[in-house]
């Protein structure tokens, strides 16, 4: 009994080591993103100039050009944006109307996750790459969620990422809300609530496989 029971915890951490390690993609997102501890980096556009380039203005990060097209601000208030994409707040980052490729590099340090919400009519995808460009971690998303009032959150993990590049296949898509605990990348004081910590999955995954045996035990 006892066997199976230490057997069934380690395979209920396993899981949640597993699925840590691999892309995730939340399609119904509403409200800022979360970053994974309190002190990690959160930064949502909200202080930037329509039309401004990003470049460097993120502490520990830089937003680089990318085959030409550089990642700029987009105040949705000035009216010359399609409203149909959800986004918090008012700003958020584009590619401008022709690039569909973009590159963001930590500065101070390699990450162990990164994760952004993003708005597209048809199809997004995150890739995370170590310190030699081999590609690390995916995010995937296909469909919509124009009108939906809901962004897509996407997340890449790996022990030691040194930059991410997102792209589509043809420009249609905005960013916001990116979260990270690579170094030297603060928070832009937006409130956020707390993420659970990997700890408290481990132990609500363990304490309920530990109730089922409890309860069969009971009933045999």
């Amino acid at each position: 009994m006892k066997r199976n029971i230490a057997f069934l915890c380690l395979l209920g951490m396993s899981l949640l080591i597993t699925a840590a390690n691999a892309g995730t993609v939340q399609p119904d997102w509403v409200g800022p993103n979360i970053p994974l501890n309190p002190t990690d980096g959160h930064y949502g556009f909200e202080d930037g100039v329509d039309g401004q380039v990003v470049a460097s203005n993120v502490a520990g990060v830089v937003f680089t050009t990318t085959m030409g097209y550089d990642w700029i601000y987009a105040d949705i208030r000035t009216g010359g944006y399609n409203m149909r994409y959800p986004l918090v707040g008012n700003f958020c980052t584009w590619l401008g109307v022709s690039g569909d490729e973009g590159r963001i590099d930590f500065t101070d340090g390699t990450a162990t996750y990164f994760s952004a919400l993003v708005s597209t009519p048809s199809y997004i995808q995150l890739d995370a790459y170590d310190e030699n460009g081999v590609l690390v971690d995916s995010a995937t998303f296909s469909g919509s969620n124009l009108d939906t009032g809901k962004m897509i959150r996407l997340t890449v993990q790996a022990p030691a990422i040194a930059y991410v590049m997102m792209h589509d296949s043809g420009n249609y898509w905005i960013m916001d809300e990116i979260c990270t605990d690579a170094p030297g990348v603060e928070s832009d004081g937006t409130p956020v609530p707390e993420f659970p910590s990997f700890a408290v999955s481990v132990c609500a995954i363990v304490g309920m496989l530990l109730t089922v045996m409890i309860v069969k035990r009971r009933e045999s």
